[in-house]
């Protein structure tokens, strides 16, 4: 950018030599070179955290499932009086590695079932799972990363906490 004013300043000086001109020409094809590269970068990245926000969507996905499944379990153990520490202590593995990936909260309910809340959404109630997806959404000529409940039509675009939250930051706000 430097070396564009710079050409320009220089010209401004002798707007008739021949030489200034082509410096001025050669200088702005190189800023047009860089800024078209930049562009090809900048479009690079915002697909790779697409990519990058739908594969953690898929994990989130999986472990949603896997909680409801031993919340299940534990709930069965529960009620037919059997100790269930063993299908709790895999289930809050399983939630921890949920928090890692994004923000998320917890409510234990006296059946020993275990709710999971991220962004808004129930991931976990008792022993259902929602499937939630990553998606692009156009927002006044913005496109912005999503979240929503699978085959539903309101994306949420503030994401926090874990690997997500930090996927959707950098994809909405940086890039």
């Amino acid at each position: 950018l430097d070396t564009f004013f710079s050409a320009f300043d220089d010209l401004s000086t002798r707007p008739q030599d021949v030489n200034l001109q082509s410096s001025v020409m050669a200088a702005a094809e190189t800023l047009s070179n860089q800024l078209r590269s930049l562009g090809t970068i900048t479009d690079g990245l915002q697909n790779t955290m697409f990519t990058e926000a739908q594969s953690t969507v898929e994990r989130i996905n999986r472990l949603a499932e896997q909680i409801a499944s031993l919340n299940s379990e534990v709930y069965t153990q529960k009620m037919r009086g059997y100790d269930a520490s063993n299908t709790m202590d895999q289930r809050d593995g399983l939630v921890i590695e949920l928090s890692q990936l994004t923000g998320i909260s917890t409510v234990l309910r006296d059946t020993g079932m275990l709710d999971v809340t991220a962004s808004g959404i129930s991931l976990v109630v008792g022993s259902v799972s929602t499937e939630i997806e990553a998606g692009l959404m156009n927002i006044e000529g913005t496109t912005l990363l999503g979240l929503r409940p699978k085959d539903t039509d309101v994306y949420d675009t503030n994401i926090s906490g874990g690997v997500l939250g930090g996927i959707f930051s950098l994809r909405n706000s940086i890039v």
